[in-house]
């Protein structure tokens, strides 16, 4: 059996060869770095991706693909994805724009 991938734009959907149903949305987001912290110019990245009821996200530059990152388990998906959210939220107060979700 292949895996079948449904998109829409709350959430990817991929239904596993045992039948379970995993949710996945990821947030990408950017901003120009100001020069407080790392080369004025550059383009810093920030990403946050739910899995479950597991938040990972990762930041750093855009250029590199080394990057600091950080996972979270919540009690459950609805717990995930609210503190996924907030972070997205936090970041776009912080100058960050939404280059792409899915």
């Amino acid at each position: 059996m292949h895996d079948i991938i449904v998109l829409s734009s709350e959430t990817v959907t991929k239904r596993q060869n045992d039948g379970r149903n995993k949710m996945q949305k990821k947030w990408c987001l950017l901003k120009e770095s100001d020069g407080a912290r790392g080369d004025k110019g550059r383009k810093k990245i920030y990403e946050v991706i739910v899995d479950g009821p597991i938040v990972r996200t990762s930041w750093g530059m855009a250029e590199k693909t080394n990057r600091q990152q950080e996972v979270k388990n919540f009690f459950d998906e609805a717990y995930a994805r609210q503190a996924a959210f907030l972070k997205v939220q936090e970041k776009i107060d912080k100058g960050y724009e939404l280059a792409y979700s899915a």
